[in-house]
Parts: C-alpha cells; sequence; structure tokens
C-alpha cells in the first residue's frame, strides 16, 4: 500500500513540475495557429529590440529601419522587432510596446507573429518566451 501511494506521489510531483511548461507550448501553439490567419507572418530568431523614437523636432520617427514609416503618434509607443529569419514573410516587425511585454518578447530569444503588415500589428498577434498576446491566443 505504501508503494502505491509513493507512485501516486511521484507521479503528481512529476506532473506539477511539467505543468508550466505543457502551458506554455499549449499557448506557444495556439498562438501559431494564429499567425496562419494573418497576411503577414514572422517568425524571428535572435530577437533585436529597437526602440522608435519621435526626432526631426518632432516630425519624423527614427529607431530601426522600418521605424521611418510610422506617424509620431505611434512612434514612442512601438519597437522594431527584428532578428535571423525563421520562416514566414521577413526578419523584421513593429510591435507596440504593450505587445511585446505581453508576449515576453526579449532580447536574444525568438518570436512569432501574424499582421497584416510589417507596421501595423494591431489587431495582430505575438507569442513569445512569456506567453502569447492578441486575438486568438486562447484561454
Amino acid at each position: 500500500m505504501k508503494k502505491r501511494y509513493l507512485f501516486i506521489f511521484i507521479i503528481l510531483l512529476l506532473l506539477v513540475n511539467f505543468l508550466p511548461q505543457i502551458d506554455r507550448w499549449y499557448h506557444f501553439h495556439k498562438a501559431a495557429e494564429a499567425v496562419g490567419g494573418f497576411t503577414m507572418q514572422f517568425g524571428i530568431t535572435g530577437v533585436m529590440l529597437n526602440q522608435c523614437t519621435i526626432s526631426c523636432n518632432g516630425g519624423c520617427c527614427s529607431g530601426g529601419s522600418l521605424c521611418s514609416q510610422l506617424d509620431t503618434g505611434r512612434c514612442s509607443q512601438s519597437q522594431e522587432v527584428s532578428g535571423g529569419p525563421a520562416g514566414g514573410n521577413g526578419n523584421a516587425v513593429i510591435l507596440s510596446t504593450s505587445m511585446i511585454n505581453g508576449a515576453g518578447i526579449k532580447s536574444g530569444g525568438q518570436t512569432i507573429t501574424g499582421c497584416t503588415s510589417q507596421t501595423m500589428c494591431e489587431g495582430g498577434v505575438a507569442a513569445g518566451e512569456g506567453g502569447c498576446m492578441g486575438s486568438g491566443c486562447g484561454g
């Protein structure tokens, strides 16, 4: 009888240890499914984050190579996410800082992102090491 309880205890201990990894995998899998529904899909490894900043006496946006396409209203709230290509439509995309933080995208990490364009990712989906952010991520 004691062996049975010990066996059940070990199984429960293993299950508790692996639950965070299973949850992370589930959300990343849901994000991958959601990304497939967008016209622009980006898989990026070795992520580099470049903050877009307002320059030219408030008249233009600079930072990463895509930041120049943003208007000054969205400039300071956005970052260029670039790195090595891992599939999709390129290796750089503009994301809002809130989406980056929500998905847990970090420098040196990886991300999969789905958008309608490289510079308009509002309403898109992004997944990083910290989870998933956007439509279609699942509970």
